[in-house]
Formats: structure tokens, C-alpha cells, sequence
């Protein structure tokens, strides 16, 4: 039912994620019910899914979408007689701490790499430093950025993730226009965009229902994800380059620059520091011994 609810509201992604949940649930145990739903049930579903080799990353995702039809279902009346989660009860595993962003020469590496003029190696460095110089935006905001979004000095957006569940409270955020920037609209954007209301870059269609629009942005996504990936290993880094790292070295290599955390947290858009402070990966090696010598700075 709220599979059916999210579609309804053109959340596909959100949709898509709890349905492959959903079907995972099935394969453990078909027609599951609230009362089969114990902490000795969920432990179980814990190693059955490392088993199958799936992530601590993907079985969280997973059970926490279950707690939260659960927890709907609580809320909207149905009794749940012995309630898994919380203290001395089953506690989602928390995701590994795996590296998500790339220090500055890093970022200088990829900048810097050489690819054939408008080929789709090159579209996907160009759109990746995008990203990383626009606060970290992600593909999906890229795809629906429009003409009135663009100004003489800044690019205005709202994050699409959060527009339906901060509508009183919805953040803008303003990424500043550079040389790079100007470069990949000049390049990439629509020539004759018909008017402000146009989208910037030929990824979706004004008449694409949110479906198709979704799929063509996965698509969008994934052709990036693959060439990105690519010109990482090329250049030797120890993780996987893509769209996601970007926001994440934004974050970082804005914090190491010396930025409050407070202007971190607000050009990405988010509503409490506690998030932005996920997105920090650290200091590195160096920083660390710089500020270090000050124990003995006498």
C-alpha cells in the first residue's frame, strides 16, 4: 500500500527501493506478517542476507524500511505486540565506514585528465566536476535544473530529495558560477532553450512523465557512474569514482580548507550540522601533523 502511495506521488525512486526490499523479504519468507517480525526474525534475516553476500550498507537500507511500515502501521492504529527495535532488541547494523571522497590532488588528477572533446568519457568528467564545484549537487538536481534556476553570478536550486518533506521549510541553495562551470553549461546546455522555464541540460523532457524522467536520469547516472569508474582506475585511486564521491569531497575539502562547518552544512542544503558531519570523511595525514605540533609549540 504505501509502495502504491509513494507512486502515486511520483516517488519512483523511494518507491523502487522498498519494493526491492519487499522482494527480498519475500524470498526469506513469503507472506510475511507484523507478528513474524521478531528480533529473533530479524537476526536470522541478518545472516541470511550476508549469506547471499549483501552488504551491512544494503541489509541496513533494508531493515530500515521494514521498521518504518512498521512503524506506520503503528502509527495508524495496528497493534504490534512485541516491537523489535530499540533497547536490548534487535539493532540495525550500521554501514561500514568506507572512503568517499578524494583529497585535492586527487581532485586536480581528474580535473586534469585528458579526454577526446565531447565524447562520453569527456560528458561524464565534465557533469562529475560539475557536481563537485556546484556544493556537490546531485545528477538527479542536474537533470532538472532550469534556465531560471542560472543567474549572472550563481546557480539557485532546491534539492528535489527534499522539496516534498520540507515544503514549509524548503532550503535554497546557491552555488557560486566559476570559469568550470559556465564552461559545462556553454558546452552541454541547451542552445535555444525556448524559455526560462526550460531545462538547462537534454536529459529529460518537459513532456516525460515521472517515470520516464526517472529512468532517464538512472540512465544519465549509470553511463556517468561506468566512465567515471573507469578514469579512477585509470589513475589508480582506491575507490570506486562516482557521482556520489563527489558530494562527499566537496564536504571534505571544503571543511579541510578551514570553512566553519556551519557554511559546510548550508551549501549543501542541509537542515542540521549532524548530517553534514556524516559527509566529512577527516583530516588527513598532514593536516593532522600540522595542527599536532602545536603540543609542543614552547
Amino acid at each position: 500500500t504505501y509502495i502504491s502511495e509513494l507512486k502515486s506521488n511520483d516517488q519512483y525512486g523511494t518507491a523502487c527501493g522498498y519494493q526491492t526490499a519487499l522482494n527480498t523479504f519475500n524470498k526469506f519468507k513469503p507472506d510475511l506478517n507484523f507478528e513474524d517480525v521478531t528480533k529473533e526474525f530479524l537476526q536470522r534475516l541478518e545472516l541470511w542476507m550476508l549469506e547471499k553476500h549483501k552488504s551491512l550498507t544494503t541489509i541496513s537500507m533494508y531493515v530500515r524500511t521494514l521498521r518504518s511500515i512498521i512503524n506506520l502501521a503503528r502509527n495508524n492504529g495496528t497493534k504490534i505486540y512485541n516491537y523489535p527495535f530499540g533497547r536490548r532488541k534487535y539493532v540495525i547494523p550500521a554501514s561500514r565506514n568506507i572512503k568517499k571522497a578524494l583529497n585535492i590532488d586527487q581532485i586536480k588528477q581528474v580535473f586534469n585528465y585528458p579526454t577526446v572533446l565531447q565524447s562520453s568519457p569527456d560528458k561524464a568528467k565534465d557533469f562529475w566536476i560539475f557536481s563537485y564545484l556546484c556544493n556537490g549537487i546531485n545528477m538527479n538536481d542536474i537533470a532538472r535544473l532550469r534556465w531560471n534556476n542560472i543567474n549572472p553570478e550563481t546557480i539557485v536550486f532546491e534539492r528535489e530529495k527534499t522539496k516534498r518533506t520540507k515544503r514549509d521549510s524548503a532550503v535554497k541553495i546557491i552555488a557560486l558560477r566559476n570559469d568550470r562551470i559556465n564552461d559545462v553549461i556553454q558546452k552541454w546546455g541547451k542552445k535555444d532553450p525556448g524559455n526560462s522555464n526550460a531545462f538547462v541540460f537534454n536529459v529529460i523532457e518537459e513532456y516525460d512523465n515521472a517515470e520516464i524522467a526517472r529512468k532517464k536520469i538512472q540512465q544519465f547516472i549509470h553511463v556517468t557512474n561506468d566512465w567515471m569508474k573507469k578514469l579512477g582506475e585509470d589513475l589508480g585511486f582506491d575507490l570506486k569514482l562516482t557521482t556520489y564521491v563527489t558530494r562527499h569531497s566537496f564536504a571534505t575539502i571544503l571543511l579541510r580548507s578551514g570553512a566553519p562547518l556551519a557554511l559546510a552544512s548550508q551549501t549543501l542544503g542541509h537542515s542540521n550540522i549532524t548530517t553534514t558531519q556524516k559527509y566529512f570523511v577527516g583530516f588527513d595525514l598532514d593536516t593532522q601533523a600540522n595542527y599536532t605540533r602545536a603540543l609542543t609549540n614552547f
